[in-house]
């Protein structure tokens, strides 16, 4: 490598620091190629310094649920969690040669009305804090003060869940690393008919008003695939004595007091990965699990196969919040170093397959903001436990659109 000139031409002061490279066994310096130096890194937004990136993180305040009798235990220490995947970022070089900087982590209240404020928290993180991104949103109950974040606090959104009446709502870019409700339904019905279990059936679309738009789309995928529908009934629904086909897995996975699991038993769902093959996916091990094992050897991270209730869920901590800093480092790091919304939502736009700790198959394109689209079919089953238990019933699939 030459610092200076190739030939006899005078130097001027525009082509002084000019660097040019020669390929091995290059005869004669002509043979070079230019390269121009990398303009300085300077501030380019909100949170973007020369050599920092800022983010705030969101995560459910389970000391509190635990306190009060909602679960029989937490996720280990989440500040801590993520304290240690921001530090291993930064120790691999951190986001096109500037830090990342984790300005807070704040707990939330899943349950409206009773213990912190997710609106409150949201002003914190996205108003008090000078961050580019907050990372977790909020979900449950909660979710819809997600539209806090990249609405009023115009702030990038990597997490809770997004609809496209939410979207419609906010301007800063707002991404989910799972998968979209909207989008759930039609997965789950091209699965059902893969699978042979919508042929020669009559369907009845049964569900609850506040999901309308995903029940629209449900109307139209069926009619695409040539499958007669004799109901559409939305309200607030109770089971009946039908097969139930239930495209969103949450409402099996926290059942009421009115469905008890006898109930549900043989109900076919919409899932992924189960919590065991998530912890055992190569590169939540490498990117997730061995960098926290590392720097805290005295912690007993646990597994979903071993644990027992009382025992924080140490494993469900460093893999959520993983899954989320992975993404937002995949994104920013393709923005480049003049990092802004506008990049950051160009990015994402073009990752139209790549992948997580968390799925295996993921996309982004700039008319899909929800990036896992890894699935399976999995029935509902009675196990003797107050909630019963799903089990799969196909392999992982590729859903990319």
């Amino acid at each position: 490598t030459v610092i200076g000139h190739a030939d006899s031409t005078d130097v001027s002061a525009s082509n002084a620091n000019v660097v040019y490279e020669y390929a091995p066994g290059g005869s004669s310096l002509g043979e070079g190629h230019l390269v121009v130096p990398a303009a300085p890194l300077t501030a380019t937004w909100r949170g973007v310094t020369a050599d920092s990136i800022h983010i705030a993180a969101t995560t459910i305040d389970f000391q509190w649920l635990v306190d009060n009798g909602f679960s029989p235990n937490g996720w280990g220490d989440q500040t801590l969690v993520w304290e240690t995947l921001v530090a291993d970022l930064n120790a691999r070089g951190g986001i096109n040669g500037r830090q990342v900087v984790l300005d807070a982590v704040r707990p939330f209240s899943a349950i409206p009305g009773l213990g912190i404020s997710a609106d409150a928290v949201c002003l914190e993180v996205a108003g008090d804090f000078e961050t580019f991104a907050v990372l977790g949103g909020f979900i449950g109950p909660a979710e819809i003060s997600n539209i806090c974040i990249p609405g009023q606090q115009n702030t990038i959104l990597l997490g809770g869940r997004v609809t496209a009446e939410r979207l419609a709502q906010v301007s800063a870019p707002w991404l989910e690393n799972g998968t979209a409700k909207e989008r759930r339904m039609s997965v789950y019905l091209s699965l059902l008919d893969q699978n042979g279990i919508l042929e020669g059936r009559k369907v009845a679309l049964v569900g609850a008003t506040a999901s309308q738009a995903t029940y629209e789309i449900a109307q139209a995928e069926l009619s695409a695939l040539g499958v007669e529908v004799v109901l559409e009934a939305l309200s607030e629904i109770t089971v009946v004595d039908i097969q139930l086909l239930p495209y969103n897995s949450e409402s099996l996975s926290s059942l009421s007091t009115s469905v008890t699991p006898e109930m549900v038993v043989g109900a076919i769902t919409l899932t992924g990965l189960t919590e065991q093959e998530q912890l055992e996916q190569p590169d939540a091990q490498t990117q997730c699990i061995d960098p926290f094992e590392a720097a805290h050897p005295e912690i007993e991270v646990g597994s979903p196969d071993t644990h027992e209730d009382g025992i924080e869920k140490w494993w469900r901590s460093i893999l959520t919040h993983c899954n989320q800093l992975r993404m937002f480092e995949l994104i920013a790091t393709k923005a480049g170093p003049i990092l802004t919304h506008d990049t950051f939502r160009e990015a994402a736009a073009t990752m139209s397959q790549f992948r997580l700790p968390l799925s295996p198959y993921a996309s982004l394109s700039a008319e899909k903001v929800d990036a896992d689209d890894s699935f399976r079919l999995s029935v509902f089953v009675d196990d003797g436990s107050d909630n019963g238990t799903l089990e799969p019933m196909t392999d992982i699939m590729d859903g990319t659109p």
